[in-house]
């Protein structure tokens, strides 16, 4: 993570989205091809790590109607980020297979795309993953909070034992509940699987993320959520699309996207941290390296 601070509406996170350390991708059976045509046999693998500029806003109050059920999680591209800056994604790969079903995932449930991108499609746990259970207090999973969903609910830790607070209160399609003083909120969860792939045909264990399939929150009434407005599309009689936050390069500007306004520091903002190095520019010029202005 290299900056982020809260405004009036929006915690905003800016990250390279880069692990600690990527030699996990060497182990993952069958990686995401790399392009470069005559079909996967004749094509590089991805198995390294570019660093990227990638920018999230994640609503301080999620958006909360009782009356409505859930949005589908995008076809593609994140649903949430770590605490780590790197995007979740869906379980689903970019070709609608599950990953695990086409054996894409390392051991922390990532791979990288074609721009070099990692980001997770399973739940993160394991040594030089997100998290651990060594990290819990209390054997409670709600002690380790391992990101946000980009509908502004938290996403907590797995639960790995009985009588962990919440475990008898069934998680719903999009991998959350509530319980006791928690509002609403995602886990991670391990169910059987039964592959529907030429490449795995039999029953295995699947580590889903939260959001699992779907966005508890209302994110129609987030202003600017999607990054197309032409696109939502419709999917079963409900908006579909990629939400808004960027997947590129290290060198760019935000001044582009839909959402610029909302993403912009406020004057008299408190709650900010930055790296080493970056400070915050006041005309809300966020995504730049180098911007000066105000530190946080």
């Amino acid at each position: 993570v290299k900056a982020m601070y809260c405004n009036d509406n929006f915690l905003v996170v800016w990250s390279a989205g880069k692990p600690s350390s990527d030699s996990t991708l060497a182990a993952i059976p069958r990686p995401p091809g790399g392009g470069g045509g005559g079909g996967y046999e004749n094509e590089c693998v991805t198995r390294s790590t570019i660093e990227q500029s990638q920018t999230y806003k994640i609503p301080l109050t999620p958006p909360v109607d009782e009356a409505y059920e859930w949005t589908p999680n995008p076809p593609a591209g994140a649903s949430g980020v770590g605490k780590n800056g790197i995007p979740f994604y869906p379980g689903l790969d970019n070709g609608g297979h599950w990953v695990w079903d086409v054996c894409e995932a390392d051991k922390c449930n990532a791979h990288v795309g074609r721009g070099g991108d990692y980001h997770y499609h399973g739940d993160p746990m394991g040594t030089s993953c997100v998290y651990s259970t060594d990290g819990y207090s209390n054997n409670d999973p709600h002690s380790v909070k391992i990101g946000y969903a980009l509908d502004g609910y938290l996403i907590y830790g797995r639960y790995t034992a009985s009588g962990q607070p919440g475990i008898d209160v069934d998680l719903d399609l999009c991998g959350g509940h509530e319980h006791d003083s928690f509002g609403y909120h995602y886990h991670p969860s391990v169910e059987s699987r039964t592959g529907s792939s030429v490449m795995v045909t039999g029953t295995y264990t699947a580590y889903y993320l939260g959001p699992k399939k779907c966005f508890k929150g209302k994110v129609s009434s987030i202003n600017n959520f999607y990054a197309d407005a032409t696109k939502p599309y419709t999917q079963g009689g409900m908006d579909v699309g990629q939400p808004n936050y960027d997947n590129t390069l290290k060198q760019y500007d935000v001044s582009s996207r839909s959402d610029y306004e909302d993403l912009k520091p406020c004057c008299s903002m408190t709650n900010s941290w930055a790296a080493s190095g970056i400070s915050f520019d006041q005309s809300g010029n966020t995504g730049k390296d180098g911007t000066t202005g105000t530190s946080g």
